[in-house]
């Protein structure tokens, strides 16, 4: 039951669903090598230590078997017999706004390819949301432009239609992390959930891309927090309601000592009988709940 695929039409994967309420060590004697390391990554969210737990052990990317310090800010679904509560990730109260700057969009930046690093962490941010428009009606931009991080923010802002200014706010890195693997974890309105494993690991390439660590065979989680802390990335909110949405901002240092930005504003909105294109009331994702 717990191969990908089998219940189709499931709340969400099964590799998640039994790891909500069993520990890894009555789960594992039932699992095979291919889905025993995605369930003891469910169980490693849920709070379980399984680094000594040769049956849990993946590829040796993988997030670490054990949650870290800097990460306490996941947040869960709640599998019940027929619904599923994903809940929301609280985000920083809003801070200083930016405004769209004028002829921004179209192309939106200078026209400079970015450097193979910058690239990278580009479509690590749009895998994040690959479902929301492969499999639902969701709309990705990701923008990369040379500058400081404002800079692909204002070309995003303009794309997305942004006619004023728009609140925007440092994010801690526990925060940054839960929104990703929040998001990762997701299909979308119409998309099926990856579940929670991958919304972590999600998270954690995000992390490695943007702080020069995507190369490193073995990351060491203290050398990834102090990366982060010097990252000081950017939620933004661009007007109107959606069922799921992450809008995001960094700058970062590229391998060659360019100053970079990468900006993504992902949208899933749900159905709107007033008409296509509008926005609609929250959903059961990032919607309207987590800005208060």
């Amino acid at each position: 039951m717990l191969e990908p695929g089998v219940v189709r039409f499931g709340l969400g994967p099964l590799t998640e669903v039994v790891a909500q309420h069993h520990p890894f060590a009555d789960l594992a004697p039932h699992l095979d090598a291919t889905l025993a390391p995605v369930v003891a990554q469910e169980r490693v969210l849920r709070g379980e230590d399984l680094r000594g737990d040769a049956r849990a052990a993946g590829a040796p990317d993988d997030p670490p078997l054990v949650l870290q310090p800097f990460e306490r800010g996941y947040v869960l679904p709640e599998y019940r017999a027929d619904e599923r509560l994903d809940g929301a990730v609280p985000l920083p109260a809003d801070g200083p706004s930016v405004t769209a700057a004028a002829g921004t969009s179209g192309a939106g930046t200078s026209g400079v390819a970015p450097p193979p690093d910058v690239a990278r962490l580009a479509r690590a941010l749009e895998d994040v949301v690959a479902p929301w428009a492969g499999q639902s009606d969701g709309q990705v931009d990701v923008r990369t432009s040379p500058g400081d991080v404002h800079t692909a923010l204002t070309a995003v802002l303009a794309d997305a239609g942004a006619a004023g200014p728009v609140p925007t706010s440092p994010v801690p890195t526990p925060t940054l992390l839960a929104l990703l693997a929040h998001a990762g974890a997701s299909g979308g309105v119409h998309g099926r959930r990856r579940g929670g494993a991958a919304g972590r690991a999600h998270a954690w390439w995000v992390a490695r891309c943007a702080t020069g660590l995507a190369t490193v065979d073995a990351v060491d989680p203290d050398e990834l927090e102090y990366r982060l802390e010097d990252l000081q990335p950017l939620v933004f909110r661009v007007p109107g309601a959606a069922a799921w949405r992450v809008e995001l901002a960094m700058g970062v240092r590229a391998a060659d000592g360019g100053e970079w930005a990468v900006a993504v504003a992902a949208f899933d909105r749900t159905e709107d009988p007033d008409g296509p294109g509008r926005p609609t009331g929250p959903g059961t994702g990032m919607g309207e709940e987590v800005w208060g």
